[in-house]
């Protein structure tokens, strides 16, 4: 279902290696980036980001719903306490990446603010495999974001300028 990451070569120590690699030899500061959706590892991982030179880090948070018992506030709380985890451990400016999907997304935006987050990306962009209806089978790609991506990212940005801080 999912790319083959060993092939692009991607997985957490090769990550950490290269943030590591980066932030000695270049002379911009180093943003890492990483995916979670729940506490614990991904709290670990933040902490190691940083102590291995990130200058900032972006969480990204994208979750796919699928359990319709789970309301939007439970989703928004599990969100919550995973930045709040990630904010406690780590010292470095920390940036949360959100999917378009939240139900009040103003208020979550301000909730984040009030956690001591520096800044919110919008947005991420869920994965869609292809269907090979051929093999009738999941055809995993990455596809890489295009300009025609942009404007739902614009309208959001408008409409909560100047409403959250940030």
């Amino acid at each position: 279902f999912y790319p083959d990451l060993d092939a692009i070569a991607a997985g957490p120590d090769r990550h950490l290696n290269l943030v590591e690699d980066a932030a000695q030899r270049l002379t911009v500061p180093v943003i890492a980036s990483i995916n979670g959706t729940t506490p614990g590892g991904w709290v670990r991982y933040a902490r190691a980001l940083e102590s291995a030179g990130a200058a900032a880090l972006e969480l990204n948070v994208y979750e796919t719903v699928c359990n319709a018992r789970r309301t939007a506030a439970e989703v928004e709380e599990q969100l919550l306490q995973l930045v709040g985890e990630v904010r406690a451990v780590t010292r470095i400016p920390l940036a949360v990446k959100l999917s378009p999907w939240y139900t009040s997304l103003g208020h979550l935006v301000g909730r984040l603010f009030g956690l001591g987050v520096d800044g919110v990306v919008l947005f991420s962009r869920f994965y869609q495999p292809d269907i090979d209806i051929d093999a009738v089978d999941v055809a995993p790609r990455l596809r890489l974001s295009s300009s025609g991506d942009v404007n739902l990212s614009i309208h959001w940005i408008g409409s909560l300028r100047g409403s959250v801080r940030g």
